[in-house]
């Protein structure tokens, strides 16, 4: 072959392997799903080089290595193991942040033999790229033999640094979004906690609807999107309490004037919603908090809202709010038994309640309690 014929086939060979990043890339960048991203990485990336095993390895706040995701034979007993930083070619990737491309990993004293003797896979060549981002190394991905027999190539090597440079950035971003998430869905719990406990008759009483809110909205078919913001505007439904007297609260039974500031916690809460920013995320808080005491027949408070008219976040929390008052300690008589207030519920269908709504969740309810028998 000719100087002029190698340069072409050269390019060629670059041209297919940019065309193989592009496709992967996109295939791992259509994602967003916390729970789905590092298999769809490893899966992506087994797939452009033909490897017969990979793992996805994440770095730990503890600095140990574990496998988050991983493919091939033997791969299930992975689980439960780890690597130090440092230890392995998977952890000494990380520290040096360099690609490393080993022929046969048995020749290669860096190589953390105990997993094939964990395993009983066996390792013949192998190929591991950090995960890095603009601030540190987040992990390694680790392939491992090719399925045809042959060695891992130059080729390989630089395909997996560019699915590597690109998965680190999501695998990354997602990461802080799902910390983001649960420290504020752990916040929202604690200030309704908070809330509760101002009031005897309904400590934990906001973590018990959001339960049976979150029961209802799958019931429903809505999606998980949706179920978390049904889920928070539940837990915030009372936040107008915050405003209440301490007497209000503690008043037992409620005269007629206790009775009536009572009334106003929907709209002190709605109020206390509105400060929150975006709106765009605050606007199914905001309605739940406002409507929830609106009646299926219009009769509810504190505007008259009647039918579908009453925003579905807050038919939803009505249903899951008189449940729970009804099953839980309460201010006037005894609380009733679950089958009882279940009862109570549909009576109250169409009336106070969205008949849809009621079959849903008392159908729910009474299938769990049969699984239990």
């Amino acid at each position: 072959m000719s100087e002029a014929e190698q340069r072409a086939e050269d390019l060629r060979n670059r041209i297919s392997e940019l065309e193989t990043v592009l496709e992967v890339s996109r295939e791992i960048t259509s994602t967003l799903d916390a729970d789905r991203i590092m298999d769809v990485v490893i899966d992506a990336c087994m797939g452009a080089v033909q490897a017969e095993a990979g793992t996805l390895w994440i770095l730990e706040e503890d600095s140990y290595l574990i496998p988050l995701a991983a493919r091939g034979p033997k791969a299930d007993r992975l689980k439960g193991l780890k690597l130090k930083k440092g230890e392995g070619l998977a952890g000494q990737v990380c520290e040096t942040r360099e690609p490393v491309l080993v022929e046969d990993a048995t020749r290669d004293e860096r190589w953390a033999s105990r997993f094939d003797d964990s395993t009983g896979f066996i390792t013949r060549s192998m190929l591991v790229v950090p995960l890095l981002t603009e601030e540190k190394t987040i992990g390694s991905l680790q392939m491992i033999n090719k399925l045809d027999g042959s060695l891992f190539s130059e080729s390989d090597l630089r395909i997996s640094s560019a699915l590597a440079a690109v998965s680190a950035k999501i695998i990354q971003n997602i990461r802080v979004h799902t910390q983001q998430r649960r420290f504020l869905d752990t916040l929202v719990k604690m200030i309704a906690t908070f809330l509760d406990s101002r009031d005897a008759y309904t400590r934990g009483h906001s973590e018990r609807v959001s339960r049976h809110a979150i029961l209802i909205a799958e019931g429903l078919g809505l999606g998980r999107e949706e179920v978390e913001v049904i889920q928070r505007a539940a837990l915030f439904h009372d936040i107008g309490k915050a405003e209440l007297p301490e007497a209000v609260l503690r008043a037992d039974p409620l005269d007629v004037r206790a009775w009536e500031q009572m009334k106003e916690h929907p709209t002190l809460g709605a109020q206390l919603l509105l400060q929150l920013e975006p709106k765009s995320m605050v606007r199914q808080l905001w309605a739940g908090a406002l409507y929830h005491h609106e009646r299926f027949d219009g009769n509810g408070y504190p505007v008259g809202l009647n039918g579908t008219d009453i925003p579905l976040v807050a038919r939803i929390i009505a249903v899951a709010d008189a449940f729970d008052n009804l099953v839980s300690q309460q201010r006037y008589g005894m609380s009733k038994g679950i089958e009882e207030a279940l009862e109570e519920i549909e009576q109250c269908s169409g009336t106070y309640f969205d008949p849809g709504i009621v079959d849903v969740f008392v159908g729910a309810v009474r299938a769990r309690r049969v699984s239990k028998a």
